[in-house]
């Protein structure tokens, strides 16, 4: 599936947020195609939030949120259960701080088996070795890894194969840039 997060909030006035849900074609044609969406509507226990950064877990399919922060730390939640169309309260699993850089983590992804999460700000990049829960590994001190200069960081993703990474800076055409690992 491919999940598409509407969950930003800069002004954090949201009441309520989205993620919606997309069987992922086998093949692609040219041209313009309708796809249906499931709408995973969800709330925070604790007030609203902004966010960038929405995982899925490989192994059970938990969606996972971290919040994005000027200052302290940034909440780590997941959904207790998915249903689509039926609003669910987030359960806040945690909190992350960057060791470095700036505090606003703009992306993240589980490794594709589960060895561990990378997490990014403007500035940096961060693995999180996995050892037990999403939230006990991000309790634990990361290691910064190597990424691209980027004008504004924003994303991050594991290569398929687990052997490196993908990075991309917002603005009109940034480059896509790939971290592999011998």
């Amino acid at each position: 599936c491919v999940f598409l997060g509407d969950v930003g909030d800069n002004k954090e006035a949201r009441t309520s947020y989205h993620i919606y849900r997309v069987i992922e074609p086998s093949k692609l044609s040219a041209g313009t195609h309708a796809v249906a969406a499931d709408d995973l509507p969800f709330t925070y226990p604790d007030g609203s939030h902004n966010c960038e950064t929405v995982m899925v877990h490989p192994k059970d399919g938990t969606i996972y949120l971290v919040t994005k922060r000027g200052s302290g730390a940034s909440g780590i939640y997941k959904f207790p259960s998915v249903t689509p169309g039926k609003s669910v309260v987030l359960t806040k699993v945690g909190e992350v701080t960057p060791p470095t850089g700036t505090n606003l983590i703009t992306g993240g992804d589980i490794h594709p088996a589960a060895a561990g999460v990378l997490l990014r700000t403007y500035t940096n990049l961060f693995y999180y070795a996995m050892s037990g829960s999403l939230a006990a590994s991000l309790a634990k001190p990361p290691c910064s890894v190597p990424v691209a200069g980027e004008a504004q960081g924003e994303a991050v993703t594991w290569a398929t194969d687990g052997k490196g990474w993908l990075t991309v800076s917002e603005g009109d055409e940034p480059a896509l840039n790939r971290v592999t690992c011998p």
